[in-house]
């Protein structure tokens, strides 16, 4: 029979053993930003769908002389984003167990193997140099009337944001390459794939062994996307597809339209701005003045609502002929995720520019009909 003496003994242990579960799941992040208001709430986000309409915090935090502090319990690891405001900027880190040191204006983690490392890659890719070079360039160039300036400014933004992509890319090569099977490694993935990674670099991500994303649906659109992209590249021929005539409202196919002429294919919607932009300045003017040589120009409607379509077509006052994408396949099968998309397909239909914009249209169209 057990004493009374060993059944207390047990009955502190049980206790203990409890209280210490509770402590090895639990979080403090000592947070810290720059030239904000005491009284202003920092939200705590999932990193992975912060930037969605319907994303919510599920931890606030207040501020007070600058500094912030999330403090609970979690099961296992996860990315987070820390921010006053989603839409604005914050900060990535990776929520775990024990003390963790952010600093939102420098773009610092540390107190963790994994935030120790994420700050690391941060450093690599020299995040916060480029943010305030970027921020300063915006800031002037919204300030100024002088054209060359301007263009100056578009320049050296061109070359930071080149530059900076080419750093992410390689650095985000190597976080995951060093964390293939943890939550770095799905994080470094989801860098790569703001970055522009090659069909090869990705199929060797995902097919890597102990891969944690081997059945990551974004990773695998992506290739998808690439290798689609690839398969239309300029030499290859183009890929018909049915879709609605706009003028007839018969279902029929590009090919139709094209009717193996030279032809300027422009894949556009009516709410895209830079899509109205190249109609009104190229499309048009360039249609009207090569057209009795021979080149047909094809709108392929994508993304949009008919009567959108139609509205802007007359308002634009489009010529050509357009046809509507409404099975929504010209993306999946030409693999572009942004318009216009404006490619120049020869008499062979063979693709001969792809993502061309402004003065290279005419260029290609003339350099094609010299030939």
């Amino acid at each position: 029979m057990k004493t009374i003496k060993t059944l207390l003994f047990a009955a502190i242990a049980v206790i203990a053993f409890s209280c210490g579960n509770k402590n090895t799941n639990k979080y403090v992040v000592n947070g810290q930003i720059q030239d904000i208001e005491d009284g202003t709430e920092i939200y705590l986000y999932d990193f992975y769908n912060y930037r969605t309409r319907d994303a919510k915090p599920f931890d606030t935090a207040i501020v007070t002389n600058g500094t912030f502090t999330f403090t609970d319990t979690i099961s296992k690891p996860m990315m987070a984003y820390a921010s006053a405001n989603p839409r604005k900027g914050g900060l990535e880190f990776i929520l775990e167990t024990g003390n963790i040191n952010i600093n939102i204006d420098e773009n610092t983690v540390t107190g963790t193997p994994f935030n120790d490392r994420l700050t690391q890659y941060f450093n690599e890719c020299n995040v916060t140099d480029y943010q305030k070079e970027s921020a300063e360039i915006i800031k002037i160039y919204y300030s100024i009337d002088d054209e060359n300036v301007k263009d100056s400014l578009s320049n050296r933004f061109e070359e930071i944001h080149e530059q900076y992509i080419i750093n992410s890319n390689e650095a985000a090569d190597r976080l995951f390459n060093e964390n293939k099977s943890n939550i770095l490694g799905k994080y470094a993935v989801s860098e790569l794939l703001e970055a522009v990674p090659t069909v090869e670099q990705l199929l060797s991500i995902r097919d890597a062994e102990g891969s944690i994303v081997k059945d990551d649906e974004r990773l695998n659109r992506e290739i998808e996307r690439l290798q689609a992209a690839e398969a239309t590249s300029v030499g290859n021929q183009y890929i018909d597809f049915e879709c609605i005539n706009f003028s007839t409202n018969e279902l029929g196919k590009l090919s139709d339209v094209i009717g193996g002429k030279l032809a300027i294919v422009d894949f556009w919607a009516s709410w895209c701005s830079p899509c109205r932009e190249e109609i009104k300045e190229n499309l048009i003017r360039i249609y009207e003045k090569y057209a009795k040589q021979g080149l047909v120009v094809v709108g392929v409607d994508v993304w949009d609502k008919i009567d959108k379509h139609a509205a802007m077509v007359e308002q634009l006052g489009i010529t050509y002929p357009q046809v509507i994408d409404t099975a929504n396949i010209a993306s999946k099968i030409y693999g572009f995720n942004g318009i216009p998309e404006i490619m120049l397909v020869g008499k062979d239909g063979i693709i001969i520019n792809r993502g061309i914009r402004g003065e290279e249209i005419e260029n290609a169209v003339v350099n094609a009909l010299n030939k």
